[in-house]
């Protein structure tokens, strides 16, 4: 039997450290402060067991992707979007060494971040490095649902994505969605699923840009394609959206409740809704 989750994401941090069938536990433990930083979503959710034939078409996809993209050949190990750096640098306001770990889109942008921080450019000493693995726990759930991953070294990130994934059968994301991701700055694995993809979005968007996000998923989900070219002009649009009291009084129910794009169950019955159909 497989666990699929009706509502919205629990903790990444959860997925990565549980097993697949204590999947759903909270940790009572308190959790160690890590040096790098993990998107997390945080909300309650009702389990329903379903057959595992559901989940079929979603490890399929995976294993399509595997081959479309050649996962595994990287040295790293990893279908992440985002690399992780390890080294040392000075830092100006104690002038001591000190041991980095910084996650980054490009080591340029690692070294400007630290030059950011206060360390000393010409004493940056950076390289890229491994994430940490998948666990034991969820090579065994991957193992049990088709494997859809050839390598056993994939990251621990990746293989929180897949689990998500197919226990939640979330579609397979378009290419040009994690491209918009990466140009956002939005760290996450190329193994995400839309839904996933599109809550990781809201998550890191202020609200202007949560607002023209909605536009862009309703266009979307009216002609069928991502049409990313739009987001500035809907970007301009958010401020007087946001100043309509009808329109902020429906839309602020997504605010902090996540948001993953439109399906059957999302209300098209709603102030936001029909006030976003005017502006797409």
């Amino acid at each position: 039997m497989l666990l699929v989750i009706y509502g919205n994401v629990v903790k990444g941090s959860d997925i990565q450290n549980m097993g697949f069938f204590n999947l759903f536990k909270k940790k009572k433990e308190k959790k160690k402060k890590e040096s790098t930083v993990t998107i997390s979503f945080e909300t309650k959710c009702t389990v329903k067991q379903v057959p595992v034939e559901t989940s079929t078409k979603a490890i399929e996809d995976l294993k399509d992707e595997v081959r479309k993209y050649n996962f595994g050949e990287s040295e790293y190990y990893d279908n992440l979007n985002y690399m992780l750096f390890s080294g040392n640098a000075v830092f100006s306001g104690t002038g001591r060494k000190r041991t980095i770990k910084i996650e980054a889109f490009s080591e340029e942008e690692a070294r400007k971040e630290l030059i950011e921080q206060g360390f000393l450019a010409d004493t940056i000493n950076i390289q890229r490095i491994q994430f940490e693995r998948m666990t034991e726990n969820q090579l065994a759930a991957l193992e049990e649902h088709g494997d859809p991953v050839p390598t056993k070294s994939v990251s621990k990130i990746d293989a929180s994505s897949i689990i998500t994934r197919v226990i939640g059968e979330e579609k397979t994301a378009d290419r040009s969605l994690f491209d918009f991701s990466t140009a956002q700055k939005v760290k996450l694995s190329y193994f995400a699923g839309e839904e996933s993809v599109c809550n990781s979005i809201w998550y890191s968007f202020d609200t202007n840009k949560k607002v023209a996000f909605y536009l862009l998923c309703l266009r979307k989900y009216k002609y069928g394609t991502w049409d990313f070219d739009k987001f500035d002009c809907y970007l301009n649009k958010a401020p007087d959206l946001l100043a309509n009291q009808k329109f902020f009084n429906s839309f602020k129910r997504y605010l902090n409740a996540g948001f993953k794009g439109f399906d059957k169950n999302t209300s098209r019955d709603t102030n936001c809704y029909k006030i976003a159909l005017e502006e797409i």
